[in-house]
C-alpha cells in the first residue's frame, strides 16, 4: 500500500481535473498543428549546397560589376544579374548596368571572363 499513498500524495495540492483537461487540449492543439517535419541530412546538404552556390554567384556578379565599372567613381555605376535563360539555348544571362553604356574593350574583357567560366 506504500505505493499507492506515493501516487495520491503526488496528486495532493493539485486540481487533477484541471490537469487532464489541459492534456487533453494540448493532445488536441499538436494535432491540429499538421505532420512534424524533420530535416534528414540530404536536406542540409542541399540547403548548404543552394546557400553556397548563391554567395558564389553574388561574389562573381560583384567581380563582373566592378570590372564592368572600369575604374570606378560616382560617373561608373555599375550593376549585375544573373537570369536563367529559359529559351533555347538553355544556360545563363548574364545582364550589366551601367550609367555611361559598355565600350567595346569592357565588353570584349567581360565576354572573354563569360567564355572562361562556360568552361567551369
Amino acid at each position: 500500500m506504500e505505493g499507492s499513498s506515493q501516487v495520491q500524495d503526488l496528486w495532493q495540492g493539485l486540481d487533477r481535473l484541471a490537469f487532464c483537461e489541459n492534456a487533453i487540449l494540448l493532445e488536441l492543439k499538436n494535432k491540429s498543428q499538421g505532420t512534424t517535419l524533420t530535416s534528414t541530412n540530404a536536406d542540409r546538404q542541399h540547403r548548404d549546397k543552394e546557400i553556397h552556390q548563391r554567395q558564389y554567384s553574388k561574389a562573381f556578379l560583384d567581380d563582373i560589376a566592378l570590372i564592368a565599372s572600369a575604374g570606378g567613381g560616382g560617373d561608373n555605376v555599375t550593376a549585375a544579374c544573373l537570369e536563367k535563360n529559359v529559351d533555347q539555348p538553355p544556360g545563363l544571362v548574364i545582364r550589366i548596368a551601367r550609367n555611361e553604356g559598355l565600350d567595346e574593350h569592357i565588353r570584349a574583357s567581360l565576354q572573354e571572363i563569360v567564355d572562361m567560366a562556360k568552361c567551369w
